[in-house]
């Protein structure tokens, strides 16, 4: 009987253990709403703009420093945005510590913006900050060298204070490949401001893109604004020559291993450039790259150091 006293204590001991591991115990109050803001943090950091929503449970006496989630990549700062939150009396917020007098249920949106030598990450308290959105409405797939054509995109903020000081701007890039690698040569820059916009405002914008050489290439927009995020939209597009209807493609021809890949070339006659021999290939749906204006090239992995 004696033997069994020290067993029922140990196990009220490891009972008692497990309660007190399942509430929380011996866990700081903070540990919690402190790693879900480092969550944030660093979800916002690798996706630069982007507005991050968290719901958090701040308990009475909570208090963390900025320094605590500074790194070696970025600064943080606490921002309150609400009367409702910042003058209710239940937290203090200032720009480098938060200070929880009672406890609070409430979002947190976290955002970082890239800048000189470090990214500056804000956690807001109270209303979604201002939050730009970038949407492409209608830009051609393909037109011809020479072309003006329209580029008609959206820029809507989906926050809910008013969007200030917002610009965008246009890069243009030709692709240019070398087998399987691609290399982005930027061509053209346009830039433009965007007016302020309230909650669910939009504003379209129409530009005009016309290029002076054939070839493949992407558009990238950017907007931003004074503290309202950056967004990005991105296309693909082919400018042609305006292909000569001497131009045809005519057969399929060797395939031999070059650099442990295998070419392919596809014959053209009556071609003025590389780039209509390319793109009488693509209209027949072969993949192929610029090769010359008498063939065109399509690249497959080698099997065994041998091509099929």
């Amino acid at each position: 009987m004696s033997s069994q006293v020290p067993i029922l204590a140990v196990m009220a001991i490891i009972t008692a253990i497990l309660i007190m591991l399942a509430t929380g115990f011996f866990s700081p109050a903070e540990e919690k709403p402190l790693l879900q803001i480092e969550n944030a943090i660093n979800y916002a950091e690798i996706n630069e703009g982007e507005m991050v929503k968290i719901e958090i449970r701040l308990k009475k006496d909570f208090a963390t420093k900025a320094e605590l989630l500074d790194t070696s990549t970025r600064n943080v700062r606490f921002e309150c945005n609400s009367s409702e939150i910042c003058n209710s009396g239940k937290i203090e917020v200032q720009p480098r510590s938060i200070f929880v007098k009672q406890l609070l249920n409430t979002d947190a949106y976290v955002r970082c913006k890239k800048k000189i030598s470090l990214n500056d990450c804000v956690v807001y308290f109270g209303k979604k900050p201002a939050q730009l959105e970038v949407t492409i409405l209608n830009f051609k797939d393909s037109f011809q060298r020479g072309e003006e054509t329209p580029l008609l995109f959206k820029i809507k903020n989906i926050g809910e204070l008013e969007a200030i000081e917002n610009n965008y701007l246009i890069k243009i890039f030709l692709i240019e490949k070398n087998g399987v690698k691609e290399n982005n040569l930027l061509k053209k820059e346009i830039s433009g401001a965007i007016k302020n916009l309230g909650l669910e405002r939009t504003e379209t914008i129409t530009e005009y893109i016309g290029i002076g050489s054939s070839g493949e290439y992407f558009l990238k927009i950017t907007a931003e604004g004074e503290d309202s995020g950056i967004t990005f939209a991105e296309q693909k597009f082919s400018i042609t020559e305006g292909i000569s209807a001497n131009c045809k493609s005519i057969t399929k021809d060797r395939t031999y291993l070059e650099e442990n890949q295998c070419k392919t070339e596809y014959l053209c006659e009556g071609c003025e450039t590389a780039y209509e021999c390319y793109f009488r290939w693509k209209e027949k749906g072969i993949e192929v790259e610029i090769g010359s204006k008498e063939k065109a090239i399509a690249y497959s992995d080698s099997i065994n150091g041998s091509c099929n």
